[in-house]
C-alpha cells in the first residue's frame, strides 16, 4: 500500500494505486483486472479498506508543515480503480456514479477522462486467412480467389470495429487479386488460341462445304450440257427442274440463304432467283462446251464467307479457293469482260 494513501490497492507490478471507496471493496475484492497504466492483469487482494478522502496533494503538504519531517518520497501516480471487466464493458459514466464528492468514478481519471486505454480488439481470423491465401500465389486460381473473399469480409470487419487487422485483410486481397490476374491471363491466352483454332477450322469445313456444292452443280452443268448440244442452262434453275441437281446444292453454308421452296422440281427452280435462295452468281449463260476450260461458269457472291475470299468453278468443272487479293482482281477481270480472266 502506497504510503500518504491508505486504503485501496496497489498494482502489483508497477505500484500503480488505487483508490476505493466502501461502496466498491465487495466490488473489486478478489477479482482480476487490467492496470491502467502497465496494462497488466492481477488479481485484487480480497481483503481491502477504504480509501481516506483526502486529496494527496493536502496530505503531502500537511505533511511538509509538521516539524522535522522528512521531504515525501516521490510516490506512484494516485489512480483509481478501474472497473471491472476493463477493456470488455468499458468505464461507468460518470452520471450513473454516486460516490463520495471529489472522487471521480472508478476507471476515470482527471477530467472525467477514462483512466486507462480501451484494450484493443482481436486480429480478424479471415484477414489473416486472406493474406495466406494472396501469398499462395503459385497455386493456379482457388487461393487467389479464397484471398479476395476473405479480404473483402475481413475490411467489413474492421470497418466495423468488432476486429483489427485492416491492414493484413487489405494485403491479402491485393495479392488474391493479382495472383486472379496472373493465372487468369495464363489459361486465357491458350483459350483463346483454342476458340481461335475452332473457328478456322469451322471456316475451313464451310469453305470446303460450299466448294462441294459447286463441284455438284458443276456435275449437273456437264449432264446438262451433254442433253443439249454442248448448250449451258440460261439459268441454275433449269438444273433443278431437270433434276440433276437439288435445290440445297444452291446455298452456301456461310450464309442465311435456305434452299429454294416450292411444289416439286419446277416449283423450286421458279423461286431459286428470287432472293435468299441462290448464294452464286452465274455467268456461263454463254459458254458451250467448246469455251475455254478455265474459263469462269460460277462464282460466290461478294461476302459469303466474311470478304476472306470465294471458291469458283471453272468450265472444266474443278473449283479454286480465291482470297481476298485474289478475289479483287478476279472481279475486276469479269467486269471488264474478260473471261477466261487474263490474270489472277
Amino acid at each position: 500500500m502506497s504510503p500518504g494513501a491508505p486504503g485501496g490497492f496497489n498494482c502489483p507490478h508497477c505500484g500503480q494505486h488505487y483508490s476505493l471507496t466502501s461502496e466498491q471493496i465487495p466490488q473489486y475484492a478478489g477479482q482480476t483486472i487490467a492496470c491502467t497504466v502497465c496494462k497488466r492483469q492481477f488479481t485484487v487482494p480480497t481483503q481491502l479498506t477504504p480509501s481516506v478522502a483526502v486529496a494527496p496533494a493536502v496530505a503531502q503538504q500537511a505533511a511538509m508543515q509538521q516539524p522535522g519531517a522528512a521531504q515525501p518520497m516521490a510516490q506512484p501516480q494516485q489512480g483509481f480503480a478501474p472497473p471491472l471487466g476493463f477493456g470488455a464493458e468499458g468505464a461507468v459514466p460518470t452520471a450513473q456514479y454516486a460516490g463520495p464528492a471529489g472522487y471521480p468514478p472508478p476507471g476515470y481519471g482527471p477530467g472525467g477522462y477514462a483512466a486507462g486505454p480501451m484494450v484493443s480488439p482481436p486480429t480478424s481470423g479471415l484477414a489473416i486467412a486472406s493474406l495466406i491465401c494472396g501469398l499462395l500465389f503459385f497455386i493456379p486460381i482457388l487461393p487467389g480467389l479464397l484471398g479476395v473473399i476473405f479480404g473483402i469480409i475481413g475490411i467489413n470487419q474492421t470497418r466495423q470495429g468488432r476486429a483489427g487487422g485492416r491492414g493484413l485483410a487489405v494485403a491479402g486481397l491485393v495479392c488474391g487479386a493479382v495472383s486472379l490476374f496472373i493465372w487468369g491471363s495464363c489459361f486465357m491466352a491458350p483459350l483463346a488460341g483454342f476458340n481461335r483454332a475452332v473457328r478456322t477450322a469451322q471456316q475451313t469445313a464451310k469453305q470446303a462445304q460450299c466448294s462441294s456444292n459447286l463441284q455438284v452443280i458443276g456435275i449437273g452443268l456437264t449432264s446438262y450440257t451433254n442433253n443439249n448440244n454442248g448448250k449451258y442452262p440460261p439459268k441454275l434453275g433449269a438444273l433443278i427442274e431437270s433434276g440433276d441437281v437439288p435445290a440445297s446444292a444452291f446455298v452456301c453454308p456461310h450464309t442465311a440463304d435456305t434452299p429454294a421452296p416450292g411444289n416439286g422440281p419446277k416449283g423450286q427452280a421458279a423461286n431459286l432467283e428470287k432472293g435468299g435462295h441462290l448464294s452464286y452468281v452465274y455467268v456461263g449463260q454463254n459458254l458451250d462446251s467448246n469455251s475455254p476450260d478455265d474459263a469462269v461458269v460460277i462464282y460466290e457472291k461478294v461476302g459469303n464467307h466474311g470478304n476472306q475470299g470465294m471458291n469458283v468453278l471453272f468450265k472444266d468443272g474443278h473449283v479454286e479457293w480465291y482470297d481476298a487479293t485474289q478475289t479483287a482482281v478476279l472481279m475486276g477481270e469479269l467486269n471488264a469482260g474478260h473471261n477466261p480472266p487474263q490474270q489472277k
